[in-house]
């Protein structure tokens, strides 16, 4: 059995999963429009249910464990949570997270796409850094703070920045997460390296993917999401369900579902205002879908969290 480097212990059963899935909804970079997000952040209760497939991003995954207990699931072990618990996941990394019953483990997510960041702030080593990662990081997933104490504060201080809405927030992001990414490189010396890959039939589907993330708001029609990808709309569907599990129109859903979980706890919004935000249409079609998806009404979804919006 591998270990994960310079992470937590795990339990010494490896799951299987189904085959991995690729999710490309982040949460929201208020301080940019769809087309140009950059930090997107989240506050998040995870699930109870039980796991049948990791999934992966093409963002740097950050988050820090605000509260519970809960469970992190890699390709090489489980890892449990806890409250103050930091995590970093690069780009195509499989991963996915839970709460154990009744832990009520809830996080802070800040995906940061780094391509973007450092367009944004003019850095212009950005081949170099992702250099960096696929050949001299090797440290990732759920970090020892024990072992890694500047890594784990770093992670701490860039999640506190990203949620902080001060003029040169970017700046301060990229400088950070530079000192992030050669700290963990200088303390991997002797890890084995991560190494991720692109998966190329993600690659294909990218556009879909895109284009449902920063439009999920608006009418979305398969016709144009084929025509994104140069496919036809029956190797589409075959593509999605094989990249994300999930039919277009399913993941159309559950992008809109997460984009309504975050303006329930996150903003005083009406919940009609909420429904038309995420391209529900009206309320009814919202509660019937958050219902069926979350067992639980829109409204007290809110009501559920309203303790946690200021943390």
């Amino acid at each position: 059995m591998q270990k994960v480097n310079g992470t937590k212990d795990f339990s010494k059963t490896i799951a299987r999963y189904d085959s991995p899935v690729f999710d490309n909804y982040y949460g929201f970079d208020k301080n940019q429009p769809a087309d140009r997000q950059i930090v997107y952040c989240s506050l998040y209760e995870l699930p109870e249910n039980e796991i049948g497939a990791l999934h992966f991003h093409d963002t740097i995954e950050l988050g820090l464990c605000r509260a519970g207990v809960g469970e992190c699931h890699t390709e090489f072990g489980i890892y449990d949570t806890k409250a103050d618990d930091v995590e970093i996941f690069f780009p195509y990394e499989q991963h996915i997270s839970r709460s154990k019953t009744g832990g009520h483990s809830l996080w802070n997510f800040i995906q940061i796409n780094l391509g973007r960041l450092c367009s944004e702030t003019g850095h212009s080593n950005y081949s170099q850094i992702i250099d960096m990662i696929h050949n001299e990081i090797g440290i990732s997933g759920i970090i020892d703070a024990e072992r890694h104490p500047m890594i784990a504060s770093l992670i701490r201080r860039i999640v506190a920045e990203s949620l902080n809405d001060q003029p040169g927030r970017y700046m301060i992001i990229m400088a950070m997460l530079t000192e992030l990414l050669v700290l963990n490189a200088r303390e991997s010396v002797n890890e084995k390296k991560l190494g991720c890959v692109v998966n190329p039939k993600l690659d294909r589907l990218k556009p879909a993917l895109e284009y449902i993330r920063d439009n999920y708001m608006k009418v979305v029609k398969i016709e144009d999401l084929a025509q994104l990808c140069c496919m036809s709309i029956s190797q589409l569907r075959a593509g999605f369900r094989e990249v994300t599990g999930q039919t277009p129109k399913d993941y159309l859903i559950e992008i809109r579902l997460s984009g309504a979980e975050k303006l329930l706890v996150g903003t005083d919004m009406s919940i009609l205002d909420i429904a038309l935000e995420t391209g529900f249409g009206d309320v009814s079609n919202f509660y019937r879908a958050f219902r069926a998806a979350k067992e639980i009404s829109p409204t007290d979804y809110r009501k559920k969290y309203l303790n946690y919006r200021n943390l």
